[in-house]
């Protein structure tokens, strides 16, 4: 199930010693559960918020729920409602950099990664084509593909991460100074059954002041 809230999501991510940091304006916090990635804030901050919008599909309709701000580092793709009435979908995730707080804010290099779908053995995982794609946030087209696959496929690829472009209009790979939008899409296809499916989707940045490519995700072990 989706569960999305409209609370605004400021936080500090940083790159220490080559490691990922996620936090609210502390100096130590997890990632996940599973996955920890503490470390010292070093220098300067990046202050991320992330705001969605269902453009088609299930949830599309609720005027309450399609669009608002992701609380937490996990985006929640609202593939369990997939089915014959509704077959496909999609959801425009838009990354910020605000200005104007009280601390600097500094270009980041923005990661997304998955886990494995769960649970692990249903064959729904393996019925749901998604593609994930750099986005032109004024009509939501996408521009460029970060990942297309089965929904199993695509969380076995993503776990250690993918890069997002910060501008994908430049032809180089770029850190993220300002926004940047992100195309989910999902469509069910030659399935009958009652099963359900989950696919955890972190976001994490790092500062591009050391390092450029720095990848929050690249320590994660592999499930």
């Amino acid at each position: 199930p989706m569960t999305l809230t409209r609370r605004r999501l400021l936080s500090a991510l940083a790159a220490a010693g080559g490691a990922g940091a996620l936090s609210s304006r502390e100096t130590r916090a997890r990632l996940s559960d599973r996955e920890a990635f503490e470390s010292l804030l070093a220098t300067g901050m990046v202050d991320l918020a992330v705001h969605y919008e269902i453009v088609s599909g299930p949830g599309a309709g609720d005027q309450t729920t399609r669009q608002g701000t992701i609380d937490g580092p996990q985006i929640h793709i609202p593939i369990g409602t997939l089915g014959t009435a509704t077959p496909s979908g999609s959801m425009l995730v838009t990354f910020e950099l605000p200005d104007g707080g009280p601390v600097p804010n500094n270009p980041a290099s923005l990661w997304l990664a998955t886990e494995c779908p769960t649970p692990g053995g249903t064959l729904l995982a393996d019925a749901i084509q998604l593609t994930i794609s750099t986005a032109d946030c004024a009509t939501g087209s996408p521009i460029q593909r970060i990942a297309q696959g089965t929904l199993r496929e695509v969380g076995e690829v993503m776990q250690t991460g993918r890069q997002v472009d910060g501008d994908p209009t430049t032809g180089a790979m770029d850190c993220l100074t300002d926004s940047a939008c992100v195309l989910i899409e999902y469509e069910l296809a030659d399935y009958v059954g009652n099963e359900t499916v989950d696919l955890p989707l972190w976001f994490g940045a790092t500062q591009c002041r050391h390092d450029p490519q720095a990848n929050p995700f690249a320590d994660r072990e592999v499930q």
